[in-house]
């Protein structure tokens, strides 16, 4: 065992120390759902490099107020030089679930995540392919969340024997056929082919997307940061129009 092996089941076995994540990102999706309601997720991430943890952080707290279940911090090193550092902050600053958006593909990454107080984290199916399973286990035992990625059918029923208990729906990658109503009849289609028992995540870009989606089945949405150019608006209407029946 080398240097770095023994660092990271050093970190590892510090896990265990932690008290679990107290918000779960799945718990909240299921008893929204149970509620009659679609959750919502609102991604968060630095305006400018420059900007401090901190101020992510007001932001997510912001978010929540106007309406969100759930913040999604970006934590890609292109957006943020201090990714971790953002994702610690806003997992102390809010009373929901903290999912960390980033191109997990290393354990170290699931340790990162979990020592940061998040809840949740992507594993993007494109990017894992048959190092999926691995990951998910890995994810498992530390006691984390893992929303799934898939972009189409294929990438679903590839996935559909493994027990996967929520999927995000990410339309947005790999369609470029600019048909009004496409993107969101591929989300659709998604939703309905979902494995018995699993729950599922989509991405809209407005109040139209999340309502049909909501009639679609959609479990919850999931607004990316170029979505809310007027959060409080948007999240306000979505609290509202995503609550009991239609």
């Amino acid at each position: 065992m080398d240097e770095q092996e023994r660092q990271l089941q050093s970190r590892l076995q510090g896990l265990q120390r932690l008290p679990p994540p107290q918000h779960r990102l799945l718990q909240k999706i299921v008893a929204s759902t149970m509620q009659g309601r679609t959750a919502i997720v609102a991604e968060v991430a630095r305006a400018s490099p420059a900007e401090k943890p901190e101020g992510v952080a007001q932001r997510s707290q912001d978010y929540v107020t106007w309406g969100a279940d759930a913040i999604s911090v970006c934590t890609d090193e292109e957006v943020s030089p201090d990714g971790v550092l953002d994702l610690e902050a806003v997992s102390k600053a809010v009373e929901v679930p903290v999912l960390r958006k980033d191109w997990i593909i290393h354990p170290i990454q699931i340790i990162d995540t979990r020592e940061s107080g998040a809840a949740a984290l992507t594993a993007v199916y494109s990017v894992l392919s048959k190092g999926t399973p691995s990951i998910l286990r890995y994810i498992a035992t530390v006691g984390l969340d893992a929303v799934v990625e898939v972009v189409n059918l294929k990438e679903l029923e590839e996935l559909s024997t493994l027990g996967i208990p929520l999927f995000g729906f990410n339309i947005s990658v790999g369609v470029a056929v600019p048909i009004p109503g496409f993107r969101q009849d591929i989300a659709k289609s998604l939703v309905q082919k979902l494995p018995f028992g699993a729950a599922s995540i989509v991405g809209v870009a407005s109040m139209e997307e999340a309502r049909q989606m909501k009639v679609a089945g959609a479990d919850a949405v999931y607004l990316k940061r170029e979505a809310l150019s007027s959060p409080q608006e948007l999240l306000e209407s979505l609290r509202e129009g995503l609550s009991g029946d239609d």
